[in-house]
């Protein structure tokens, strides 16, 4: 005799595979099933996104194959997922030592606190494995040797309509959701289902090229460390997303010099220097271990409440009695030169399980690898730099736009979305030659924001440079990021609909960032020219040299909102705009007159929405 596979099915769905032997009338499993009520399964599918105009001297520079996916289930009765079956290949307890890539390149599994929620997600370059759009998902979850749930799910990775953030805000005790359409066309949906819990949404339309922000009363509020989903109904068809809790904090940090020493306790006078400048976090890495004590200094940190925080490694923080002023278990820095066992790594699994309550982050690098990390981590980071002669992962004989830093900055955003990403913008370091003018600096301060940063990094913090230069204008600059971070991290971009005078891409860069209460109108200055990645490196063109800018307006237009109090902020604080004037309308919004200089090109205007 031989055995057979037979698949059953209970109320239209699929039942594990029981083995059988032929002629028979007794089949048996090697799992039990637990029957369970309605189940939500929902999943998403984003194809991996990188920018063809770079090729870069990495291993794969044209990632087409498969991409990352979602899996959300909600009401099931897993509660200890052991096992989970993807087209009949387990997910879980994956190789690492040698791995083995061919139908997963990583997989990461989180269950809600209250065991009523899965999110399960994974990247694949198998296309045949995954099949062709939509891909048909086959998925089984095992409950401690139980199959607990079983199901199907079709995921397709050409959407219009996205959920491109959700974030907490009120101390878990709301979950806003951004949604944004894509398509040519207003779509209406169906349903939204928050955290297991399914909402009427026939009456919700959302415009081409709008966002539609939802704010969601959790009780109990949810914590640090639980899960959060949030699946939608468009079109009769479903996507769901999910992801971690992050704490409630737009970080501004910076990876201090060896020897500068700029935490509290260490060396006052850095620390201080950093604060007032808006900078509240620092790296605990390995690159300090001249420092001294640096498990000691960060717990105390968190045990005085100091203002000053840190991203800390796990070697340091495995050290550390309080962690209160941890931001992320830092993982690890342009960690994504090659695709091989960095893709496989423990090290975010044993971080969420060590420290639940702290995100974990790594850094990034390239365009082409970064579709295949974003998602193992619960925070994303990208550095990419245009001033100073600064290394590039493109060619030196490439030359780059002073838009360089945004393009693959919000590439790395749009791969992890929707969970956040904290992006570099250059400062002062040894690692290059000479340093970066002030302006050069602010416009990649500005271009981190625009795409899309929920927490600033800053290499490196020199305080030697901070003399040595005129680092005021950087200083008002992030004082002002410092003032409005809870706008932008509960905001996303791609707010509201624009249009403008400016020749965008040649002597501006323009972005409209909406959150529940505010509207951010971000202008950058970037009439400049001069720079020369090549000639560089022979002291020849070393620096953009910019020009005064006078735009004649910014439309904000087909306004699903209405707003008031148009303001500027400036050096942290909220002001009346010397020049430009506001003139609000039904459905649209006109700044007019907006003169940006040489050496401040960035702007922050901002609006209450109503």
């Amino acid at each position: 005799p031989s055995h057979h596979p037979i698949h059953l099915m209970l109320n239209g769905i699929q039942l594990s595979p029981l083995l059988c032997l032929v002629g028979a009338a007794v089949c048996t499993s090697a799992y039990t099933f637990r029957a369970h009520e309605s189940v939500s399964l929902t999943g998403s599918f984003r194809k991996d996104i990188y920018l063809e105009q770079y090729t870069e001297a990495i291993d794969y520079n044209k990632p087409t194959d498969g991409g990352r996916v979602h899996v959300t289930v909600a009401g099931s009765n897993c509660r200890n997922v052991t096992s989970v079956l993807v087209n009949g290949q387990e997910a879980l307890n994956l190789p690492v030592d040698n791995p083995d890539f061919k139908y997963f390149d990583w997989t990461r599994l989180h269950q809600s606190l209250d065991g009523s929620r899965i999110w399960f997600s994974f990247h694949s370059r198998n296309n045949d494995w995954l099949g062709s759009s939509p891909s048909k998902l086959n998925v089984t979850f095992v409950d401690n040797d139980a199959t607990c749930y079983i199901g199907e799910l079709s995921v397709k990775p050409d959407r219009k309509v996205l959920v491109t953030y959700v974030t907490t805000q009120s101390n878990g005790k709301e979950l806003v959701v951004h949604t944004h359409n894509n398509d040519k066309k207003s779509v209406q949906l169906e349903w939204i289902e928050v955290n297991g819990i399914r909402h009427d949404a026939s009456k919700i339309s959302i415009g081409s090229g709008q966002t539609y922000i939802s704010t969601w009363s959790l009780s109990p509020p949810i914590s640090k460390g639980d899960i959060w989903t949030v699946s939608l109904g468009e079109n009769g068809e479903s996507q769901g997303w999910g992801g971690r809790v992050v704490p409630e904090r737009f970080p501004i940090q910076a990876w201090p010099l060896s020897d500068d020493c700029p935490f509290p306790g260490l060396n006052d006078g850095n620390a201080n220097e950093l604060l007032d400048a808006g900078i509240d976090s620092v790296l605990a890495s390995s690159s300090v271990k001249k420092c001294g004590d640096m498990p000691g200094t960060i717990s105390k940190m968190g045990s005085t409440k100091s203002p000053m925080n840190a991203f800390v490694t796990p070697k340091i923080l495995k050290d550390v009695t309080d962690t209160s002023n941890v931001d992320v278990v830092f993982l690890g820095d342009e960690v994504d030169g090659k695709m091989d066992s960095n893709l496989r790594t423990e090290d975010g699994k044993q971080a969420n399980e060590q420290w639940p309550h702290i995100p974990t982050y790594q850094g990034a690098k390239t365009s082409a690898h970064i579709g295949s990390y974003s998602g193992i981590t619960d925070i994303q980071g990208m550095d990419a730099y245009c001033a100073a002669c600064a290394p590039t992962i493109i060619p030196v004989i490439k030359t780059l736009p002073l838009q360089y830093p945004y393009q693959y900055l919000r590439n790395a955003r749009d791969n992890h979305a929707p969970l956040p990403t904290y992006l570099y913008s250059q400062l002062y370091s040894e690692a290059w030659s000479y340093q970066a003018n002030e302006n050069e600096i602010i416009a990649q301060i500005g271009e981190a924001i625009i795409a899309g940063a929920k927490g600033l990094t800053l290499f490196q913090s020199s305080h030697k440079d901070f003399k040595e230069h005129d680092f005021s204008p950087i200083k008002k600059q992030l004082r002002s990021i410092a003032a409005l971070r809870e706008s932008l991290r509960t905001g996303d971009v791609g707010g509201l609909k624009f249009d403008t005078t400016a020749k965008l891409g040649k002597e501006a860069m323009i972005e409209v960032i909406r959150s529940p209460k505010k509207v951010i109108v971000i202008a950058i200055n970037t009439r400049a020219s001069g720079y020369s990645n090549t000639l560089c490196h022979v002291d020849v063109s070393k620096h953009w040299n910019f020009d005064d800018l006078a735009i004649d307006s910014i439309t904000l237009k087909d306004l699903p909102v209405k707003l008031s109090s148009f303001a500027e902020v400036a050096d942290g604080k909220t002001i009346k705009p010397s020049d430009a004037k506001a003139k609000i309308s039904s459905g649209e919004v006109k700044i007019s007159k907006i003169k940006i200089s040489s050496k401040n090109i960035l702007r922050f205007f901002t609006f209450d929405v109503e």
